[in-house]
């Protein structure tokens, strides 16, 4: 076998195997059989020229000749074929029109002597000796290759700069520019001698084509045409100098050396080159993009060092608060939420439902109503989330869609319910198994698109939310089942005093109102617990009076001084009950409970706090507790009229 027949036959497989897998990925793609196409009449040529070179007869190498030459006249054919279909452009006549003038030219090849006329008698085997028909496939390959390019040019100018689809399209006419450098093995038709290295544009076209076809996430083409540069100067360039220093060298050193010493010389240059070389290779990979392009990707560095800040955070509040603001300010990103889950319990049966709960919104959009929405379990979009376990995109969905052909009316779901959100990108954030939340990022603020290690990154982050979310739903299911003990105790003390019972629930709808008025719920929402720490802090605020007799507390006349010293002391009594609670009941609620009867002026119990001294909770529940209290029938008294207690809060 002819040595310089390996590179042709090794690039044929590679291109004919490449278009087959990359078919195979949507086979009624119009995209995807195009290239196809292009890839079998590029691999024909280069497998005819394998033939070609093995070839010893002049006249059996012009019919191999002309048998390469029937695939080659496609190439410019269905390369035009493949750009107008990546470009989603309707172009059925004038396509159909080059096929035919193909066959034309085929018909004209076989039957003239004036496509191909002969064969050449190279040193690396017979090549193709071209007439004046040659000429005209010259002339339709430079015109297709020129409207070609203006297609993509025209597309890319079109695009979103920065957009994924920018980045596909600037793929593509990397790797169109780079095929027309195959061209120069046509020079060696017309007697110029040289070995046609038209192989190796066109194998790094076809894998480049592939790629930018089935791949959604492509590298920063920037980033891959510096690293490919640091290649060539760094490992490619000393392997030619080694090659060359091999065939060269030989000659001169023969003359002084044995030929064993100088074989000896070139295996341990070999090895120091080949040890060289994996280092070399190994340092360019590892390079990070923010290496290459300090300026672009320097956010990346910061959103590390954050995410290790995160750990510190004392509360999911404090985290969440935490991710949104830095990720949507460092990501340069126009819009961020994080959704939790949330437990609730109807008629004995737990529903789960996600709940946004932090929004960071730079777009010009108003999404307030995004903050509090309520995400059942049931979405198109959680079902995906707990089904692939991975982040969702809404873009890789699309181009799904448009490459594989799956399910359709699924992933149409899926992509609707993302943009209720408003959502480009969603993380689920996992422990254990269980999806605790999602954190939803919008778009880049200058239109890039998110790359693999910017996705990475956020998977981080959402994973250190994922722990603080679970302590969360943790922490609300102890004090759920609490609460749950505390309203059966409720229940048992509703016997003995009917009023107590009544009354909890009664404060707890009475704090809900006076949370209604903006004021009071700017307060409130300064404390990490928020709504839902002042209600659990008013269904807990009698606890203390379990460990009051049922003389005192049913008593029908009015109490002694040492009774009513009794009842003065359930705050105290209930902050002992609470106390070994207060990791997860925390020290805000437990206050609520303990200040409860504390009074604005200081003349209240247990410790006579005044003013903004009592905490808001206690200051609330105190109105609500006194507004029942005196409209309430009681062992001792009938309720009081609605004017008295208008009377009684003024004062």
């Amino acid at each position: 076998m002819n040595l310089y027949s390996i590179p042709p036959l090794i690039v044929s497989l590679i291109i004919l195997l490449w278009g087959i897998f990359v078919w195979s990925k949507n086979k009624k793609s119009e995209v995807h059989k195009s290239f196809l196409f292009l890839s079998i009449s590029s691999s024909w040529w280069q497998f005819s020229w394998f033939i070609l070179f093995n070839i010893k007869d002049e006249n059996l190498g012009y019919v191999i000749s002309k048998i390469g030459y029937s695939g080659i006249i496609f190439i410019p054919i269905t390369y035009f074929h493949f750009v107008t279909s990546f470009l989603k452009k309707k172009l059925t006549t004038l396509i159909l029109t080059q096929y035919i003038i193909g066959f034309v030219l085929v018909v004209l090849l076989w039957f003239t002597p004036y496509f191909v006329k002969g064969c050449y008698k190279y040193f690396f085997g017979f090549y193709p000796k071209v007439g004046i028909i040659h000429s005209f496939h010259l002339l339709q390959l430079f015109l297709i290759a020129a409207v070609g390019y203006y297609f993509l040019l025209k597309s890319l100018i079109e695009e979103k700069k920065d957009s994924v689809r920018y980045h596909h399209i600037k793929y593509i006419l990397l790797a169109a520019i780079i095929y027309i450098l195959a061209a120069t093995d046509y020079l060696v038709n017309y007697g110029i001698e040289f070995y046609p290295l038209g192989l190796l544009p066109e194998t790094i076209t076809f894998l480049l084509f592939g790629y930018a076809i089935i791949k959604y996430h492509l590298m920063d083409i920037n980033i891959v045409i510096k690293k490919s540069t640091l290649f060539a100067w760094k490992v490619l360039f000393p392997v030619l100098l080694f090659i060359l220093f091999v065939s060269f060298g030989q000659p001169v050193f023969i003359k002084y050396l044995p030929l064993w010493l100088w074989w000896l010389t070139v295996v341990i240059f070999g090895c120091i080159m080949a040890y060289y070389l994996y280092n070399k290779t190994i340092q360019i990979l590892k390079l990070k993009d923010e290496e290459l392009e300090k300026e672009k990707y320097t956010y990346r560095e910061k959103l590390r060092a954050y995410v290790k800040d995160i750990t510190r955070a004392e509360s999911f509040e404090e985290a969440a608060t935490y991710i949104v603001r830095k990720v949507s300010l460092i990501g340069r990103i126009d819009f961020c939420a994080i959704a939790r889950l949330k437990q609730v319990f109807e008629e004995d049966k737990q529903k789960n439902y996600y709940e946004v709960v932090k929004v960071a919104n730079r777009t010009k959009r108003d999404l307030r109503h995004l903050k509090g929405l309520k995400i059942s379990e049931e979405f198109p979009l959680v079902q995906h989330l707990k089904q692939t376990k991975k982040y969702v995109e809404k873009g890789y969905l699309k181009f799904f869609l448009e490459t594989k052909g799956y399910d359709k009316w699924y992933y149409l779901s899926v992509i609707k319910d993302m943009d209720v959100l408003n959502a480009e990108v969603v993380f689920p954030a996992f422990l254990n198994q269980q999806l605790y939340g999602f954190l939803i990022l919008g778009n880049k603020l200058d239109g890039s698109p998110y790359y693999k290690p910017d996705l990475e990154l956020f998977e981080m982050l959402t994973a250190q939310a994922a722990s603080f979310i679970a302590e969360v739903v943790e922490k609300e299911e102890k004090i759920r089942l609490f609460l749950a003990s505390w309203q059966t105790s409720l229940k048992a003390l509703d016997v003995k005093d009917h009023y107590t019972y009544g009354h909890t629930q009664r404060v707890k709808e009475y704090c809900r109102m006076l949370a209604k008025h903006e004021k009071v719920i700017s307060e409130i929402n300064r404390v990490k617990e928020g709504l839902r720490g002042l209600e659990v802090a008013a269904e807990l605020h009698d606890i203390g009076k379990l460990g009051i007799p049922d003389n005192i507390l049913n008593k029908p006349t009015k109490l002694s001084q040492e009774e009513y010293e009794k009842i003065k002391s359930h705050p105290i009594e209930g902050k002992k009950i609470l106390e070994p609670l207060k990791n997860w009941l925390k020290e805000n609620i437990i206050s609520g409970v303990v200040q409860h009867h504390e009074n604005y002026d200081g003349s209240g119990y247990p410790s006579g706090l005044r003013g903004k001294e009592i905490h808001i909770y206690a200051r609330i529940i105190r109105i609500a507790d006194s507004v029942d209290a005196i409209a309430t029938k009681r062992p001792y008294r009938d309720p009081l009229t609605k004017q008295y207690i208008i009377e009684e809060l003024l004062r």
